[in-house]
């Protein structure tokens, strides 16, 4: 079997990606390093957190936009125009909030969402 290499069509523009992160940003970690080797077909705009953590000291020692917005329920508002001004064609959300339905409707993106447990029956 061999490897899936993501890779930009030339001239083709990047997709622009958001990160919802509550934790280490494990994945975002891994997109953000091979699209320093590689010449992806994205690029991390933004990392959106709903506390300190280590997505946002990693964008931070990267150069990447990061913003922190607590307390969370009560900015929805403020989280909706970030998305909104960035425009992405892609949110990753690793977030361990349940997100409103303001945020999905906000922009056109594509919502991946790789938060680990089943909500809200299972939240872990």
């Amino acid at each position: 079997m061999l490897p899936i290499v993501l890779r930009r069509k030339e001239g083709s523009m990047k997709k622009r990606i958001i990160v919802l992160a509550s934790g280490g940003g494990g994945t975002m970690k891994f997109l953000h390093r091979y699209s320093q080797i590689a010449d992806a077909p994205y690029e991390i705009k933004s990392i959106i957190a709903d506390r300190d953590c280590g997505a946002v000291d990693y964008g931070n020692a990267n150069g990447m936009m990061t913003k922190v917005i607590k307390p969370w329920r009560s900015r929805i508002p403020e989280v909706v125009e970030d998305i909104r001004s960035i425009n992405p064609d892609i949110v990753i959300t690793n977030i361990s909030k349940i997100l409103p339905e303001e945020v999905f409707t906000c922009c056109k993106a594509t919502f991946i969402n790789l938060h680990y447990s089943l909500l809200p029956s299972f939240g872990g």
